[in-house]
């Protein structure tokens, strides 16, 4: 990697890093380049240059963020429906104050929705199965339920009203995806 591949890949990695601590001091107020720059030390002209847009911008913070936790954000088969929860909601822990910030941000709410379709089509691949002989309208209760219960926001509950720590929320949430998967199946 050359010296200047090497500045690059660090003044985006500083550009990403300030939209964190942005969102998560002022997870309230509307996201601002000028803040940006200001907080990662850049011109708004530097910010462009790696970002075309604010959703490119935002893509590439939530993909690193992502990333970061190490673990998949969303099922891909019916078994990690109940495997992923806790290791996913032990990762969220760790990283609670972007992961919180993510979740009560204008912004964090804009960019998890863009990829709601292709998260939506996880759920039901992986619910595909279970959800054989349900009639239609139960099929899509099943799918949101079991997607409400492998969000961050499930994990923020747990956490704040129930003092439940990452791993054990996420033991609850997939021991009540269990349950639900049982009952699904249990109708056909």
């Amino acid at each position: 990697m050359s010296l200047r591949d090497e500045q690059a890949k660090v003044t985006r990695e500083r550009i990403l890093e300030a939209v964190g601590t942005i969102f998560e001091r002022q997870p309230d107020e509307a996201f601002s380049f000028d803040d940006l720059s200001k907080e990662a030390g850049v011109s708004r002209r530097t910010i462009f240059r790696y970002f075309k847009d604010k959703d490119a911008l935002l893509d590439a913070f939530l993909s690193r963020t992502n990333e970061r936790l190490g673990v998949p954000v969303w099922p891909d088969c019916e078994a990690d429906l109940v495997d992923l929860p806790p290791d996913l909601f032990e990762a969220l822990e760790r990283n609670s104050g972007t992961v919180h910030a993510l979740n009560v941000s204008v912004a964090g709410r804009e960019v998890r929705l863009r990829d709601n379709k292709a998260r939506q089509a996880a759920f039901r691949k992986s619910l595909k199965d279970a959800s054989k002989g349900l009639s239609r309208q139960e099929k899509s209760y099943l799918e949101a339920v079991v997607h409400l219960l492998f969000t961050t926001s499930a994990w923020q509950i747990m956490k704040d009203h129930w003092q439940l720590e990452g791993r054990d929320a996420g033991k609850a949430s997939a021991w009540a995806i269990g349950l639900l998967l049982d009952a699904a199946k249990a109708k056909k």
